[in-house]
């Protein structure tokens, strides 16, 4: 298909291009792809103001959108959003079941579901005022999400959630990026039984890191816990931290369950079809000497208490990981 070689073609100029600039791929500066069907958005996050330029005037097809965040301008947005404000959407807006702030320009992001009598606030941006913020946005779901608690290590529909984690005021959790945009999370290790909908809210999945951040709906309790060696008590999850070489650590996937290994490199370069974006990943996952199946995909990898990665793959005799102080910024993990 057409569409699909333009935007494979892209990838490669986007990512040609931030190399020859010496894009440092970090926290700071990075590139990364939003999928969209036969569509894409190419990401980049740099205060470069050279940077920025080359990018604002680069040819590519109609099949991917170039979205530009100066990361100085991003850092001044504030994310939390204050109780008094969240008070103040609920007496305007009915049904309300999350909130938070959008990075890209600073608007109030509301989700909501109708009330038993139907009941739904305005669509127009324009009519719903919240003091302190020039727009704000209610974006409505069919019903109202079950109760549970989320626990890292807890099945989704496909994947497996890795930490609890928050997103400006926004109740979630991590995982990883290359799982479905809309999913289901499960109160259990298993995908059966009472679920939520997750929804995906922000993603960093470049040659870097695949990592993303899920909401869930008010009505969930987000805890501070994980699923560990037990599938039915889960333990608390600790500070997060990196490890080295030699180190052993556990994963919990959804398909395997607990698994052990030791970690044999902290510099690897996955390289088989699709690991990265672009088809090139750099020299910054984590390997470890433990199986790994499909399902098993953004699950979290600990060192005793301490959480230090979130699964991305690996094959039956090894698993890749991503290292956790790439999360997505704004995204806060429970610990």
């Amino acid at each position: 298909r057409q569409d699909a070689r333009n935007i494979i073609s892209d990838q490669e100029v986007i990512l040609s291009v931030a190399n020859e600039l010496g894009f440092e791929f970090d926290e700071d500066e990075s590139v990364y792809f939003e999928p969209h069907g036969r569509t894409q958005t190419a990401v980049v996050h740099s205060s470069d103001e050279e940077h920025i330029s080359a990018f604002a005037v680069l040819p590519i097809s109609v099949n991917t959108k170039m979205r530009i965040e100066d990361v100085d301008i991003e850092s001044r947005i504030p994310l939390e959003v204050s109780d008094e404000t969240v008070a103040e959407v609920k007496e305007s807006i009915p049904g309300v079941q999350g909130v938070y702030v959008r990075e890209s320009d600073g608007a109030l992001m509301v989700d909501a579901v109708p009330t038993t009598d139907g009941a739904r606030a305005s669509r127009d941006p324009g009519v719903l005022k919240v003091r302190g913020y020039s727009t704000t946005i209610v974006s409505y779901g069919d019903e109202a999400a079950d109760s549970l608690p989320i626990r890292g290590g807890a099945a989704m529909s496909k994947c497996t959630a890795g930490l609890p984690a928050k997103y400006g005021s926004y109740k979630g959790f991590i995982s990883a990026a290359h799982c479905d945009d809309v999913t289901r999370l499960f109160g259990s290790t298993k995908n059966s039984g009472v679920s939520t909908r997750a929804t995906m809210r922000k993603q960093i999945h470049n040659a870097n890191a695949d990592i993303a951040f899920y909401s869930v709906s008010s009505s969930n309790t987000l805890t501070r816990t994980r699923y560990a060696s037990s599938a039915t008590s889960p333990v608390r999850v600790g500070a997060p931290a990196s490890v080295g070489p030699g180190t052993v650590v556990c994963h919990r996937g959804m398909t395997t369950g607990y698994q052990c290994g030791r970690v044999t490199s902290i510099a690897y370069k996955p390289t088989y079809s699709g690991a990265c974006p672009g088809g090139t990943c750099n020299s910054v996952f984590v390997r470890v000497s433990a199986k790994q199946e499909g399902g098993d995909s953004g699950g979290p990898w600990a060192a005793g208490s301490r959480p230090i990665g979130i699964h991305k793959g690996g094959s039956s005799t090894f698993s890749i990981y991503s290292k956790l102080h790439r999360v997505p910024s704004g995204v806060q993990i429970l610990s």
